[in-house]
């Protein structure tokens, strides 16, 4: 396993975990045969980000496994068992799992920023699906959105877009992805786990027994 990590510059000293090589070639093949295939359902939406400027955004893709804390989706299975090996499976309650799929855009590349939640004892991953491009932002401006459109974003932490890559960090960190411009589709996972005070995970939301 392949690992680098960076420190940004926010508040909460948020770390970005990059690893490649973290999931198999035959995972990672799986992973993206069976959702990027033409029969796995995918949902529209006209926006990326809930309360924003509409004409700011953009319309993507998504797929809901997991929504507050509960699975939403009969694929939720088979592709968290993918996953079960990170470590916030047995500290974390997962409280949200979702697929998005972002296609390429004539004009501003970039998505709006957002956090994920805001508070640093969350935790989100990103796993990049497919090959594609269109790097994940990181902002060094702490956890408040309405930065973003009066900053010039010259500190800002890009993470190149590879398949098969998982990216960890913080839950409150300011984070924007990108369009894809040399593909025709660019497909991400979604995931963010909870603190909780009992180490047992079946208990809080049947992912214990779940993904067993």
């Amino acid at each position: 396993m392949e690992s680098q990590i960076r420190r940004l510059n926010t508040p909460t000293k948020g770390i970005v975990e990059i690893f490649d090589n973290k999931i198999s070639e035959e995972t990672q093949l799986y992973l993206k045969n069976n959702i990027c295939d033409g029969l796995f359902p995918w949902y529209y939406i006209s926006f990326t980000i809930r309360d924003t400027l509409k004409e700011n955004d953009k319309y993507q893709m998504v797929h809901i496994l997991i929504a507050d804390g509960e699975v939403k989706s009969q694929f939720a299975h088979d592709i968290l068992k993918c996953f079960e090996f990170l470590p916030e499976f047995k500290t974390h309650k997962i409280l949200r799992a979702k697929l998005n799929m972002n296609f390429p855009y004539k004009k501003e590349n970039i998505e709006l920023p957002h956090v994920d939640f805001d508070d640093p004892s969350y935790v989100s991953y990103l796993y990049y699906v497919n090959e594609s491009d269109g790097p994940t932002l990181f902002y060094p401006y702490g956890s408040v959105l309405p930065y973003f459109y009066n900053q010039t974003n010259e500190n800002k932490t890009s993470v190149d877009f590879k398949q098969g890559r998982l990216v960890r960090f913080p839950s409150n960190l300011l984070h924007s992805s990108s369009m894809p411009y040399k593909y025709d589709s660019r497909v991400v996972l979604n995931l963010m786990f909870e603190p909780q005070t009992s180490l047992n995970v079946e208990t809080n939301n049947g992912l214990g027994k779940f993904l067993k």
